[in-house]
C-alpha cells in the first residue's frame, strides 16, 4: 500500500513498499516544508508555508517509465524502421499499445512517421511515449563526363552521389 510523509525541507515524498523505499513527488511544490498531510477522495493535499499544496492521487502514484529505442530506414520509400519500449516502475506486468495496432513492446515494418506507445501496468497506470521513425531523402545520381579527342578511348565519367544512406559503393 501507499504510504505518504511530509517533511521539514524535502516535500512530500510517497512509499509504494510500506516504507522501504521512498520517493519526491513534489511537482508543483513551491515550498517544501510540510507542516501537515491530508488525503481526501482522490486527492492529497499538504499544509506548507506557502500555501496548501494539492496533487490527484493517480497523478503521484503511477511510477511507470518508458525508454523508447528506434531503427530508422536505411532507404527511402521503405518499411524497415524498428521501434522497441521498455518499462520499469509501477506493477508489472505491462501492456503495450502501439498506434500502428500492435500490442507487443517491439515493433517491426515501420514506414517514415510518428507513433505513440501506450505502456499500462496491472495496476492501471498508463504512460504514454513516442518515436519519430525517419526515412533518407532520395538517392540521386548525377554522372558528369569529360571526353578527350575524338576516336580515342580516353574520357572521365565521376558520379556525384546526394540523399541516401552512407557509405556508398561504387
Amino acid at each position: 500500500s501507499n504510504i505518504f510523509a511530509g517533511t521539514s525541507g524535502g516535500g512530500v515524498f510517497l512509499s509504494a513498499n510500506n516504507g522501504s523505499s521512498w520517493t519526491a513527488v513534489n511537482t508543483g511544490l513551491t515550498n517544501t516544508y510540510v507542516y501537515s498531510l491530508a488525503i481526501s477522495g482522490t486527492n492529497i493535499f499538504a499544509g506548507t508555508g506557502g500555501g496548501v499544496w494539492r496533487r490527484g492521487l493517480a497523478e503521484i502514484t503511477c511510477f511507470v517509465t518508458t525508454s523508447v529505442s528506434k531503427t530508422t530506414i536505411l532507404c527511402e520509400g521503405q518499411c524497415t524502421g524498428m521501434a522497441a519500449a521498455a518499462a520499469a516502475g509501477g506493477a508489472p506486468p505491462y501492456t503495450y499499445n502501439w498506434s500502428s495496432g500492435k500490442t507487443t513492446s517491439a515493433v517491426t515494418g515501420l514506414c517514415s512517421g510518428n507513433y505513440t506507445i501506450s505502456v499500462t501496468d496491472s495496476s492501471g497506470c498508463t504512460k504514454v511515449d513516442s518515436v519519430t521513425i525517419t526515412e533518407p531523402p532520395p538517392m540521386l545520381v548525377n554522372v558528369a563526363t569529360a571526353s578527350t579527342a575524338c576516336g580515342t578511348a580516353m574520357g572521365t565519367a565521376t558520379a556525384i552521389v546526394t540523399g541516401g544512406t552512407l557509405p556508398f559503393a561504387y
